[in-house]
C-alpha cells in the first residue's frame, strides 16, 4: 500500500517539475521573445504565405515589440514575391503557347496563397489588359473575314433579288445582308481607327479597303491614299562650314567714375501675386480662358499656398476643359456633316484653348489632310468636288 502512495506521489511530482519547466519556457520565450516560429515556417515552405502571416500576426499578439517576429514577416514576404515572380514566368508561357485559361488559373492560384503581394494585382491587370486586346484583335479579324464573305455574295443575292422580286423570303434575306453589311462596315472603321491610335498601320490598311469595298466614301478613299503613300526622303542638308572670323581687338574704355544709382528694392512677392490675382478675375469676366489661365499661373508662382489662387486654377482649368469638350463636338459633327473648313476652325479654337490636347491635335490633321487633297482634287479637274458622302 505504501508503495503504491509512493508511486502515486512521484508521478505527481514528476507531472510539477513538467509543468514548472513549460511555465520556464514559456516565461523565457515572452521575456527575450524568441517563441517558436515553426508552424510560420512549415506554412511558407509550403507556399501558404498568408496562413504564415496570419500566424505571425497571432504570435505578436503576445509579444508586439519582438524583432524576430519583424524578421520572420520580411523572410516570408521575401519568399513570397519570389515565388509570385516564378508563378507569374509560367502564367506568361502559357499565355505565349495561347492557353489564356491556364495563365489566369495560375495567378489566381498566387493570388489564394499570397492576396497580400502588390506586384501581383499589378500583374493580374496587364494580364487582363493584354487578354482584351488580344480578343478584340479576333473580333476585328472575324468582322473582316464576314465583312469579305458578305460582298462575295452580294452580287449573286442582288441578281436573286432582282429575278425573284415577288419572293419575301429572297427579299428579306437581300434587306437583312445589306443592313449586316453596313454595320460591318461601321465596326471595320472603328478598328482601323483603333489599329491606326496604336501604330499598326497594316491591319488598318487591310481594314479600310474592306470598308471602301463596301461603300467608297471620299474619307476612307483618303485615310487609304495617306496609308499607301510612300514616305518622300527628303535629304538632309549639309552643313555649310562657319567661317572663321579673326578676334576683334577691343579698344579699352575709361573706367566710369560717377557713382552707380542705387537699384530700387525687389517687390513684395504677395503684392505680385494679388495684381496677377486681380488680372485673371478680370479675364475670367470676360472669357478670355487662356489669358486668365496665364495670370492665375503668374500668381501662383508668387503665392504657391495660397488656397484661393489653387481654387481659382481649378475653376479655369474645368471651365476650359468644358469649353475643349463642347468646341470637340460642335467639331465632329461639322465633320461629319461634310463641312471641313468649319470643323477644321472650330478644332483651331480647342487647340488655342488647350494647345498640348494630342486628341484635338490628331483631329485637327486629319482635317488638314482631307482639306489638302479636296484641294488637289479642284486644281486637277477645275471644278469643285462633288459633296462627300458620309458614311
Amino acid at each position: 500500500m505504501r508503495i503504491e502512495i509512493h508511486r502515486t506521489s512521484a508521478m505527481f511530482v514528476l507531472v510539477f517539475i513538467a509543468l514548472v519547466l513549460a511555465g520556464c519556457a514559456g516565461a523565457a520565450n515572452l521575456l527575450y521573445g524568441r517563441p517558436s516560429l515553426d508552424e510560420v515556417d512549415r506554412l511558407a515552405a509550403e507556399q501558404d504565405f498568408d496562413r504564415a502571416l496570419k500566424e505571425l500576426e497571432r504570435l505578436r499578439r503576445d509579444v508586439p515589440d519582438s524583432s524576430v517576429y519583424v524578421e520572420a514577416e520580411k523572410r516570408v514576404r521575401e519568399a513570397g514575391e519570389e515565388w509570385v515572380l516564378s508563378r507569374a514566368a509560367m502564367a506568361a508561357e502559357r499565355e505565349e503557347a495561347g492557353d489564356w485559361r491556364g495563365a489566369r488559373g495560375i495567378l489566381e492560384e498566387a493570388g489564394e496563397a499570397f492576396s497580400a503581394c502588390d506586384t501581383l494585382g499589378i500583374l493580374i491587370e496587364d494580364f487582363e489588359v493584354r487578354r482584351e486586346q488580344a480578343a478584340l484583335e479576333v473580333e476585328e479579324r472575324l468582322v473582316w473575314s464576314r465583312a469579305r464573305a458578305l460582298l462575295d455574295q452580294r452580287p449573286h443575292l442582288a441578281e436573286l433579288a432582282r429575278t425573284r422580286f415577288d419572293d419575301r423570303e429572297v427579299l428579306k434575306t437581300w434587306e437583312s445582308t445589306e443592313d449586316e453589311i453596313m454595320e460591318l462596315h461601321a465596326r471595320l472603321m472603328e478598328a482601323a481607327e483603333r489599329n491606326l491610335a496604336l501604330g499598326q498601320l497594316e491591319a488598318a490598311e487591310e481594314y479600310l479597303a474592306v470598308a471602301a469595298r463596301i461603300e467608297p466614301s471620299r474619307v476612307v478613299l483618303v485615310a487609304l491614299e495617306q496609308l499607301r503613300r510612300p514616305e518622300a526622303e527628303v535629304p538632309e542638308p549639309e552643313p555649310e562650314p562657319i567661317p572663321v572670323q579673326p578676334p576683334v581687338q577691343q579698344e579699352e574704355r575709361p573706367r566710369e567714375t560717377a557713382p552707380r544709382p542705387r537699384a530700387a528694392p525687389p517687390p513684395d512677392p504677395r503684392e505680385l501675386a494679388d495684381r496677377a490675382l486681380a488680372a485673371a478675375r478680370e479675364a475670367l469676366l470676360r472669357g478670355d480662358l487662356r489669358l486668365a489661365q496665364s495670370h492665375a499661373g503668374r500668381a501662383a508662382r508668387h503665392a504657391p499656398e495660397d488656397a484661393e489662387i489653387t481654387g481659382l486654377r481649378q475653376l479655369i482649368d474645368d471651365r476650359i476643359t468644358s469649353q475643349v469638350e463642347l468646341l470637340d463636338e460642335a467639331a465632329r459633327r461639322e465633320y461629319v456633316e461634310g463641312h471641313y473648313e468649319e470643323a477644321e476652325g472650330t478644332w483651331r479654337k480647342a487647340l488655342e484653348l488647350e494647345p498640348e490636347n494630342p486628341q484635338i491635335q490628331q483631329q485637327l490633321e486629319r482635317v488638314e489632310r482631307v482639306l489638302e487633297n479636296l484641294r488637289r482634287l479642284r486644281d486637277r479637274s477645275g471644278e469643285p468636288p462633288p459633296y462627300p458622302a458620309w458614311t
